[in-house]
C-alpha cells in the first residue's frame, strides 16, 4: 500500500502545482471533473495455448452436469469506475478502481478439478496527457500509473477428482460432499488474496454525445510484478503452490485489454 500512498501524495502535489497560475478557460463545456464507468473484456490467449500446448503442464477442466470436461476460459471480463480532473487543457489526474473476474486451471497432476473463478481488485492513481490543443476530459488522451490489484478465488461448489476410500475408487464430487480436510486446497474463504504492483497505459478516447455524456472507448496495456515475498502468506495452506502460480501467472500473461464505457463531465 505505501507505492499507492506515494502515488497521491505526488498526484496532490501536481494539483497544487498546476492549479496556481492557471487560467480557468478549459475543460469540457467549463467542465473539470469527470466519472467514468467502463465495461473491461480481455482473452488469455497466451495463458491458453500455453496450457493447451502443454508447455505449462496444465489441464482446464470445465463442469459438464456432475463431471469433468477438458475445456478453456476464452473471455476475462470486469469493469472499472474512474474519477478524475483536468487540471490544464491537455492535463489531468485521476483514480480507477474496478474488478476483473477470470478463470484459471489449478496445475495439481494428481487431481482433475474444476477451473477456480478469479476476482481481482484493482486500484490505480493516474496521470492524464493530451495533445496541447486538447480539452480534457474529452478526445484522445494517454493515461498512465501505478497502483495494486488483489486476486480472491471466489467460493464456489467446485467439482474434483476424489479417492474415495470406501469404494477405492476415484469419483467427481462437488465440495459440499467431503469435509473440509478432504478439500484439495483447504476452505477457500481462509485463502488469502494473491497481490501484484500493476503499470498501466491506457490509450482512451471520449466522444461527446451532449453537453455532459461522452461514449469512452480504448485498450489498457498492463505489466504486472509479483512481490518476492507473497508465499510466506501462503506456505501454511495445503497445496497452495497449485493455484498461486496459475493465478500470478495467468494475470500476470493479461498484457491487453479492451474498455468501453459512458464518461459523465461534472
Amino acid at each position: 500500500m505505501k507505492i499507492i500512498k506515494i502515488s497521491i501524495l505526488a498526484i496532490s502535489l501536481l494539483i497544487v502545482n498546476l492549479s496556481f497560475g492557471q487560467k480557468k478557460n478549459f475543460g469540457f463545456y467549463g467542465k473539470k471533473f469527470y466519472l467514468q464507468v467502463d465495461g473491461l473484456f480481455s482473452s488469455p490467449i497466451i495463458y491458453n495455448m500455453l496450457n493447451i500446448s502443454g508447455f505449462n503442464d496444465v489441464v482446464s477442466y470445465g463442469k459438464n452436469g456432475n463431471n469433468l470436461v477438458e475445456k478453456s476460459n476464452w473471455v476475462n471480463y470486469g469493469y472499472r469506475i474512474s474519477t478524475g480532473i483536468a487540471l490544464k487543457r491537455n492535463v489531468g489526474i485521476g483514480i480507477e478502481l474496478g474488478t476483473d473476474y477470470s478463470k484459471v486451471a489449478p496445475s495439481n497432476s494428481n487431481v482433475d478439478h474444476e477451473m477456480l473463478s478469479v476476482s481481482t481488485f484493482s486500484i490505480i492513481p493516474k496521470i492524464e496527457f493530451a495533445n496541447e490543443s486538447a480539452l480534457l476530459p474529452m478526445g484522445l488522451s494517454h493515461q498512465f500509473g501505478i497502483g495494486m490489484e488483489w486476486s480472491s478465488i471466489q467460493e464456489e461448489n467446485y467439482i474434483f477428482n476424489y479417492y474415495n476410500n470406501f469404494t477405492n475408487q476415484n469419483e467427481y464430487v462437488h465440495y459440499n460432499q467431503v469435509t473440509s480436510s478432504e478439500l484439495p486446497f483447504g476452505e477457500i474463504k481462509k485463502i488469502p488474496s494473491a497481490n501484484r504492483f500493476v503499470l498501466l497505459y491506457d490509450l482512451t478516447m471520449r466522444n461527446p454525445i451532449s453537453k455532459s455524456l461522452m461514449i469512452t472507448y480504448g485498450f489498457k496495456y498492463t505489466v504486472k510484478f509479483t512481490p518476492p515475498n507473497q508465499e510466506s502468506n501462503f506456505n501454511k495452506l495445503p497445496n497452495y503452490e497449485y493455484y498461486l502460480d496459475e493465478i500470478n501467472f495467468q494475470r500476470n500473461m493479461n498484457f491487453i485489454t479492451f474498455h468501453m464505457g459512458l464518461t459523465l463531465a461534472l
